[in-house]
């Protein structure tokens, strides 16, 4: 309404915008260092007018909401690397193990064995001995030292491939875990979000989502209600 109390209901309406405003901001700073936090920002439009006498008064400044800064497009690539990068993490680890497995440096691995039987047959073939019995016996204890070899690196492969397939099954627990909590998130912002945007349980739930995505790969799909579908691949 025009007049004094009009004066003082713009001012008061001014006011509790600027308190928000501060309170976003505080908000803002005091989660400068959580990596998990999006900032955001208040969005402000006119107050609602009122008609006297003919004209349109206006009352001021109004929260409309306060909405998270963020890309949709951008987090879903950063989700499809996430994956890609746990993979690729897991898949150097087990590389790692195998080439210590085989033992490849110092030429007491495979090849190396490989290398004295096939000496032992040239020294064979070439012996000019009658009989060649040294080389015999030299060429008989390469095989054998190849076939000790063979049968020791496989007893360590199987190990090692047990011990992944142990790894694995020991994220099964996390990967439910972080599922559920997805789906109480699910849950909770669409039942806030019917009042106002859940801003901070969007990031709670984006950073379950990127965790997941670091221990198996996910494909990922909002829905209009702001819930999330999430589906293994």
């Amino acid at each position: 309404m025009p007049g004094l109390l009009g004066i003082f209901g713009v001012a008061s309406r001014g006011m509790q915008v600027t308190t928000r405003a501060v309170q976003t901001s505080g908000h803002n700073i005091a989660n400068a260092d959580n990596p998990d936090f999006t900032r955001q920002r208040q969005i402000l439009g006119n107050a609602r007018p009122i008609n006297e006498g003919g004209d349109y008064y206006g009352t001021g400044v109004e929260q409309l909401r306060i909405e998270r800064v963020h890309d949709v497009l951008t987090e879903m690539q950063l989700l499809r690397q996430k994956g890609a990068f746990g993979s690729a993490e897991m898949q150097a680890d087990a590389l790692a193990q195998i080439e210590g497995v085989l033992n490849e440096v110092d030429g007491n691995g495979l090849s190396g064995s490989i290398d004295a039987l096939y000496r032992a047959f040239s020294d064979l073939a070439s012996a000019t001995t009658p009989g060649a019995s040294a080389e015999r016996a030299a060429l008989v204890g390469a095989a054998e030292s190849l076939v000790s070899t063979l049968r020791g690196l496989d007893s360590q492969l199987r190990a090692q491939l047990r011990a992944t397939n142990g790894a694995i099954a020991a994220t099964l627990p996390q990967v439910n875990e972080l599922s559920r909590g997805i789906n109480e998130l699910n849950q909770q912002i669409f039942a806030a979000e019917s009042i106002a945007p859940a801003n901070d349980l969007r990031d709670l739930r984006d950073a379950q989502l990127r965790e997941l995505a670091g221990l198996v790969d996910i494909s990922v799909l909002e829905q209009p209600n702001g819930q999330v579908l999430v589906s293994l691949s």
